[in-house]
């Protein structure tokens, strides 16, 4: 379910109700919010980076949280193709994901692929809960439009199936490996060589989802792949390659979108504007 809240003027300086209103719509079952407008487009953008901060605060974030609001241009970002016949031993470069280059593209000057549901920080033992994307600058191409995913209806779709109940168990029993970056790596965050084990499905998060991820680890790591795992990742993404089910959503000039990355998997249709420029942060660490 996604909500829309309105933003009242003047928020900026008590950001408090905008926030408790964001947060009552996520405690009622939406798994994103969507302010159509924040009224900050006037404003340089240290100033809107400091609203969002502040509001990323308010929202979510614990006290002792550090909020960082990046800026999101032209990275290209590459689709996650099947499970390949081969796969090369993975390197240090992380996969594809919003804001990283995919390998071949042009990056910045070059134009953006589409990013296929995901969740995000799928790599760390506990995923930001929350994350926000304003847009400074939309694209004027038409492309750039985001979808989501419910997860808790994902779910209940794949548990819904021929075989569901078992892909369930599966991705819900069986840690599989998803080799990290040695940037992002803390102690005893992985093996020996920089693989992670961890559930697909759980109780928080819910959804542990990078496909890319996913089939680069099973490739370099045969023993944890089974009939009864290739068949639960092979159902969960027919599920999503039909988007029936996905909220989509373009996000204008001044609008501001917060995800619940703990239950939503999201991406992003394809553009080509190489004047694109959003501001995310990711919070609830």
């Amino acid at each position: 379910m996604l909500t829309r809240v309105e933003a009242r003027p003047g928020w900026v300086d008590a950001p408090g109700e905008l926030a408790e209103e964001i947060r009552r719509a996520f405690e009622a079952g939406a798994c994103a919010v969507s302010v159509p407008r924040l009224g900050l487009a006037d404003a340089d953008l240290e100033k809107r980076r400091a609203a969002l901060r502040d509001l990323a605060q308010l929202v979510g974030a614990g006290p002792s949280e550090t909020v960082e609001v990046r800026d999101v241009g032209n990275q290209a970002v590459g689709t996650v193709p099947a499970k390949p016949a081969e796969t090369p031993a993975p390197t240090e470069v992380p996969a594809p994901a919003e804001g990283t280059p995919a390998a071949g593209a042009t990056g910045g000057d070059g134009p953006d692929l589409e990013a296929e549901h995901h969740t995000d920080s799928a790599l760390v033992p506990m995923p930001e809960h929350y994350f926000m994307l304003y847009a400074v600058r939309a694209p004027r191409c038409g492309g750039g439009e985001r979808f989501l995913r419910d997860g808790r209806v994902l779910r209940d779709r794949l548990a819904a199936l021929p075989g569901g109940p078992a892909a369930v168990r599966a991705l819900t029993d069986t840690p599989l490996p998803m080799r990290v970056p040695k940037s992002m790596r803390g102690p005893g965050h992985t093996d020996a060589k920089g693989y992670y084990l961890a559930p697909v499905l759980g109780e928080r998060p819910l959804w542990r989802w990078r496909r890319d991820k996913i089939e680069a680890g099973l490739a370099a790591r045969p023993e944890h792949e089974n009939a009864e795992v290739r068949a639960a990742i092979d159902l969960v993404a027919g599920l999503l390659a039909d988007s029936s089910d996905d909220i989509r959503l373009p996000i204008p000039d001044d609008a501001m979108l917060l995800v619940d990355n703990h239950v939503t998997l999201h991406g992003r249709t394809a553009f080509t504007d190489t004047e694109r420029l959003l501001l995310r942060a990711r919070f609830g660490s």
